[in-house]
Order: C-alpha cells, then sequence, then structure tokens
C-alpha cells in the first residue's frame, strides 16, 4: 500500500494539470485508493454560495435508479452528515458510524441495498467556500481516523483545481438555447419541460443520470426548493453551472402550489452582473480586491476607488497589480473583459452587448 505522503503529492501534482472536473474526480480517487481502498465513490461540484450541486460523477458508485431518492434524502429529508452541515464544520468530512446507521435512511434505503458498509464523505473547501464533495465507500470494513487525515489534506488541493477550472476556459461560440426553459416536478418527479429546458439540459455536465435522464444537480434543486418552501431554513433555491461549451447557466427553482408538491426549475444563461461575485471567488481574490473590482465595473476612476474605499491611489494600483497577476490579464479594460465578456462569447459574437442591469441589451 502507497505511503500517505505519496498519495498526498501525487493529488497535488494532479491538481495542477488543468483537468476538467470529472477527470479530476476520477484521477484523485485512482491515487487515494493507493492508501485508502474504496470500493465505490462519486464526485460533486456546488456553487460554492448556495452549495447546491452543480454536476458531478455518480457512476461507480450508488446505482442509477437509486440517484433520485438519493438526492431526496440529501436535500429534502434530514440525514446524518448532509454536505450542507458538514460545510458548516471545521474538519467538513463526516464517516459512516454504527450510530449512525441506525439513524440514518440513506443507509438503509441507499447504501445497505447498494452493497456499502460505510461511507466517508467530505467537503471540498479552499478558503473557507465549498466549492465540491468527494464520497468513498467500503463494502467492508470501516474508514479510520488515518483515511479521515489522508481525505482532509488532499480535500484542498482538489477544491483549489475546481476554483481554478471555473475561469481556467473561456466560452466558445457553439449554438445554445438563448431562452430560459422551464422543468416541473410533482412530489419530486419529473412532470413536464419545454423544449428549451430539453436543450439546456444536453448542455449540463452531468455523468451517473437518474432513470428519467435528469442531471442529479437538476433533482437537487427540486427537492431543495420543496423543502425550504415547507419551512427549512436552507440557502436560495438557486445554482450557477458551466456547460459543455462553457457558458454559464443560472438555475433557480420556485413552488407552483401552496402545499408545494408541484417545483418548477427555470433553466436560463447567467447574466454577467449575477456570475461576477462568483468569478471573483474562483479567481482567489482577497475581500479588497473584489471591492476594487466591483467598482471597476462601475466605471470608477483610480482616485474615485480610492475615495470610497478611503485608501490612497498607490493602494488602489497596489490591489490593481495584484487583480491583473491573478486574472492574467494587463489592463483595467482586459478586467472588464474578463468578468463581463470572457465567459459570454457567444453571445458577443452575436453582437450583443452587456447591459447595466445584467444580461445583455437586445
Amino acid at each position: 500500500m502507497a505511503h500517505e505522503r505519496d498519495v498526498r503529492r501525487s493529488v497535488y501534482a494532479l491538481t495542477h494539470r488543468d483537468l476538467d472536473p470529472e477527470d479530476l474526480f476520477r484521477s484523485t480517487v485512482e491515487v487515494l485508493r493507493r492508501a485508502m481502498p474504496a470500493d465505490g465513490w462519486c464526485g460533486i461540484t456546488f456553487d460554492p454560495v448556495t452549495l447546491l450541486p452543480t454536476g458531478g460523477v455518480h457512476d461507480e458508485g450508488i446505482a442509477t435508479d437509486d440517484l433520485p431518492r438519493l438526492m431526496e434524502l440529501e436535500y429534502a429529508i434530514p440525514d446524518v452528515h448532509q454536505f450542507i452541515d458538514l460545510a458548516r464544520t471545521r474538519a467538513g468530512i463526516g464517516v459512516m458510524s454504527a450510530a449512525d446507521r441506525d439513524q440514518s435512511a440513506r443507509f438503509v434505503e441507499v447504501l445497505e441495498p447498494n452493497g456499502f458498509e460505510d461511507e466517508v464523505r467530505s467537503v471540498l473547501r479552499a478558503d473557507g467556500l465549498a466549492w465540491g464533495g468527494l464520497v468513498l465507500f467500503r463494502r467492508e470494513g470501516s474508514f479510520d481516523t488515518k483515511d479521515v487525515a489522508l481525505l482532509r489534506d488532499v480535500s484542498v488541493y482538489v477544491a483549489a483545481a475546481l476554483r481554478r477550472w471555473l475561469v481556467r476556459v473561456p466560452a466558445d461560440s457553439e449554438t445554445t438555447p438563448d431562452g430560459p426553459g422551464v422543468v416541473i416536478f410533482t412530489q419530486g418527479r419529473l412532470d413536464a419541460m419545454t423544449p428549451a429546458a430539453h436543450d439546456w439540459l444536453k448542455e449540463i455536465p452531468d455523468v451517473g443520470r437518474g432513470p428519467d435522464g435528469l442531471p442529479p444537480a437538476l433533482v437537487s434543486l427540486a427537492h431543495h426548493t420543496r423543502a425550504a418552501a415547507l419551512g427549512g431554513e436552507l440557502p436560495p433555491a438557486r445554482a450557477r453551472a458551466r456547460t459543455l461549451s462553457g457558458r454559464w447557466l443560472l438555475m433557480h427553482g420556485a413552488t407552483l402550489d401552496e402545499d408545494s408538491e408541484r417545483v418548477a426549475v427555470t433553466i436560463e444563461p447567467a447574466d454577467p452582473l449575477e456570475l461576477a461575485p462568483l468569478l471573483m471567488e474562483a479567481y482567489d481574490l482577497t475581500r479588497r480586491e473584489r471591492d476594487v473590482v466591483e467598482l471597476l465595473l462601475r466605471g470608477s476612476s483610480t482616485r474615485e476607488i480610492a475615495d470610497a474605499l478611503f485608501v490612497s491611489s498607490y493602494t488602489v494600483q497596489d490591489h490593481l497589480k495584484s487583480i491583473f497577476d491573478k486574472i492574467g490579464v494587463r489592463s483595467r479594460r482586459e478586467v472588464i473583459t474578463a468578468m463581463l465578456y470572457r465567459h459570454y462569447l457567444p453571445a458577443v459574437d452575436a453582437g450583443q452587448q452587456p447591459s447595466l442591469k445584467g444580461g445583455f441589451a437586445a
């Protein structure tokens, strides 16, 4: 069995190879298995603000037919070690103990029928924000403290790689739907969808779709919407995700009736100004650097930025130099391009310009 130190080094190295999330998850698990055997696994990407899933790899863990119930148990029904709870803990890791199994519907209804005896979950967190999650399963034996320590250490590397991937490749100019699509769920199950929604779903990168052909990210959002409407203290039912062509989508849910039995999930292109805060997190800008960028996007001069932030013009210039290095640009104009244009090339190529309210002018 490989030494844990070698595994840490190997994971660190592969997280700097500019892999997409699917390849990143597969490569990470392949390396981890050298030191901590696992019979199954799944990797998930999150919107770091709402902690709702935006994609993932699910083809070597839970059976496809069980994914809808798994999503319901994760986002609509209280259970042990749910990601939204783990993200609030210092370690961000949970192991399915013997005591947990007695009170976990996830174990009784999903893990055990799939032949798994133990589970360890880790929030993939960088600089306090969760960019994804990784789950490992065993058919025999339990994950121990050494396994948890190893997973905790490498999770930071994987989280940073997921964050970098979000801004690594700009959108291409392939033809994709421009209008919003709507998917209707009744009691958590697919009811109907518009043609535009059907086209958008083809663009959502998600391995391991359920029997109805929907990505777990969309099903999770529907369950979360319903649970939030029923009184749960949950974040907004919205998530931003990249498409296969590199464009950005906003998915958000709303209930259609008083008893929350019917839920509509809307899928539409994300507005540039809606996306800007997420991009600034992905570029790893500090709080003060984000303040500077926000003022840049409003057209403020160096003097105006200095006055607004109560700092000197020299300090603003220092912040700008750091911002340029992190985003990979050389001027203020290129910062604006990175935030408002780089991820919207299809619309820009069509001659549209970002409007002052976000989105694109007609």
